[in-house]
């Protein structure tokens, strides 16, 4: 058996799957697929709901032989060649419609990194716009805005103004929340310091959703606050526009935990922050700053309480109870 001519044999048959996937193939080798698909669809019940990719990689070719004469053997073959067609189908479908699919390679994910100190704006494909807080990471696929119109928030802080799109929904993914919109204004906190993630709305209707639940709405004014110890998630009404100062440089705090003020001094002035006790965390201030004012006036204005204490040390600063 001549090898190298049975392995440009396998790369035929690869690639006329690969042009009918992206439209490029003949009208001869669309009906031969597509009779292969069909005969495979009428025999069973449908597709998967779930498939193991990695088993079906392995799987894909192995009953594929001798394709110079499939179309005068079809009818004997059919069973076998229908297997593994249908199999790759299935598989490059389920993976275009999850947008992770560019061809044959799996897309890679675009990040974007907004330094220490500094906010910036992110344009995406589909006309809608992201600020990213300081130090906070987005992340989206190549297709963005064509399959899908998926984003990851990784890190940190986003203030989402989304294009309208009633095809497409926007989602954004934070660990194992998930918020949806068509279109709207909506902030997004999810530190990975913080034990909370915070939705808030500005304008629209958002869903907010945790893995395995149903989701739940929010109108302008209101907050989804996601515990990630419990997986408990609150709704409150709040005045969504103190929550998206930042973009100007003006952090206004209303009754907030200390945990929250200090991971914006944190992304702020490039700063670590260290809580002698848990119990600093929970404690909560009216308290407010410019992005300008220097780091050791914001923490002399919280120490003024008479709760809390300081000391910076390098890029360190240590918050302890106050001294009786």
């Amino acid at each position: 058996m001549n090898t190298n001519h049975a392995n440009n044999r396998g790369e035929d048959r690869n690639d006329i799957l690969t042009r009918y996937l992206n439209g490029t193939c003949t009208e001869k080798e669309r009906a031969l697929v597509e009779q292969w698909y069909n005969l495979k669809a009428s025999e069973e019940s449908g597709l998967p709901d779930s498939i193991d990719f990695k088993k079906l990689k392995q799987e894909m070719w192995k009953n594929i032989d001798k394709p110079e004469g499939v179309m005068r053997q079809l009818k004997y073959k059919l069973a076998g060649i229908a297997a593994a067609v249908i199999l790759l189908f299935a598989l490059s479908i389920t993976l275009l419609n999850h947008g992770v699919f560019n061809g044959n390679k799996p897309e890679a994910w675009v990040k974007i990194k907004a330094s220490e100190g500094k906010v910036i704006k992110v344009d995406l494909p589909d006309g809608s716009k992201v600020w990213l807080n300081a130090g906070s990471t987005l992340a989206y696929l190549p297709s963005f805005g064509k399959d899908n119109r998926t984003v990851q928030l990784t890190d940190g802080e986003a203030y989402f103004d989304v294009a309208h799109n009633e095809l497409k929904p926007f989602v954004v993914l934070t660990g194992n929340l998930k918020t949806q919109v068509l279109g709207t204004l909506f902030n997004i906190r999810a530190a990975t310091e913080m034990k909370r993630i915070t939705v808030t709305v500005l304008r629209g209707k958002v869903a907010v959703s945790k893995t395995g639940a149903a989701p739940l709405f929010l109108l302008p004014d209101q907050q989804a606050e996601f515990n990630k110890e419990t997986g408990r998630i609150d709704k409150t009404n709040v005045t969504a526009a103190n929550m998206t100062g930042w973009i100007a440089g003006k952090f206004r705090f209303h009754n907030e935990e200390l945990e929250v003020i200090t991971s914006e001094l944190q992304r702020r002035y490039n700063v670590t922050v260290i809580f002698k006790t848990d119990e600093l965390r929970s404690i909560r201030f009216n308290a407010g700053f410019n992005a300008d004012d220097r780091l050791s006036d914001v923490l002399n204005d919280l120490a003024k309480t008479g709760n809390i204490k300081y000391k910076i040390h390098a890029n360190q600063v240590t918050i302890s109870p106050a001294t009786k």
